[in-house]
């Protein structure tokens, strides 16, 4: 491995028995770093120099990593991820961050340790900067409408199980029922309805599929005068448009 100056702040750097750069820590802040692929780097079976770096995810969560060429290098960095224990890429990108520089972002299919790799696209050397970033998204809540059109994808937040979501919030009075449906082509969606502030908790009420349907739908009474969040979500992460109906009884 050639020497390599990081600066990635929170844990160490060490020399892997196979010779690669090995970081060990579960990814909360973003992490930065430079490296340089050649000379007596491992290769892998197409010949291209590689560093290896280990982050433990949660499932669900989304993480953005860059590999960048810096001036006067003449590298073309590629980068591959690698969930645990397994041998074959689940994301690869040679050019998404503008010629020659690699980004990707994805989301963990499951809880563990994956490999963030950074190689050498053919016989290119030299030195690249790494950025590795957990993708925050907040589910900020919006005032529920008659019709509410919306898209799940990487810049929306996510449950614990990789399910996207978006709550909306209504003010309902003691008895009032409220109808909801959600509509997807693209997904298996659900409702959700709890007491506003309670969102980690159970909910009031709930819908999976509704008239035989994978979309979802109920009617809610609302037990007592008060603010209540209408949460839009799925049954796993998928992304794609759906449309959310409410009509407050009279």
């Amino acid at each position: 491995m050639n020497c390599k100056l990081w600066a990635l702040i929170g844990f160490g750097i060490f020399a892997g028995a196979n010779g690669t750069a090995i970081a060990q820590q579960r990814l909360t802040a973003s992490q930065t770093g430079n490296g340089v692929l050649g000379g007596s780097d491992p290769r892998d079976s197409a010949g291209s120099f590689y560093d290896d770096f280990q982050f433990t995810l949660d499932a669900g969560q989304r993480v953005r990593v860059e590999a960048s060429r810096p001036a006067g290098s003449s590298l073309d960095p590629v980068i591959e991820i690698y969930a645990p224990g397994q041998s074959q890429y689940i994301a690869r990108d040679d050019d998404g961050g503008d010629f020659p520089n690699a980004r990707v972002e994805f989301v963990a299919p499951r809880a563990g340790t994956y490999v963030f790799r950074v190689l050498s696209f053919g016989s290119s050397t030299g030195p690249y900067d790494l950025r590795i970033a957990p993708i925050v998204a907040t589910a900020q809540a919006g005032n529920l409408a008659t019709v509410n059109e919306g898209r799940f994808n990487n810049s929306v937040a996510t449950l614990a199980n990789g399910a996207h979501y978006r709550d909306y919030r209504v003010q309902l009075t003691a008895g009032q029922d409220i109808a909801l449906r959600m509509n997807s082509a693209d997904f298996d969606s659900i409702i959700r309805i709890y007491v506003a502030g309670s969102e980690s908790g159970q909910p009031l009420d709930t819908n999976d599929d509704f008239g035989g349907s994978l979309n979802s739908g109920l009617l809610f009474r609302a037990p007592r005068s008060g603010s209540y969040t209408v949460r839009a979500t799925e049954l796993s992460h998928r992304d794609g448009a759906y449309v959310l109906r409410a009509t407050i009884l009279p």
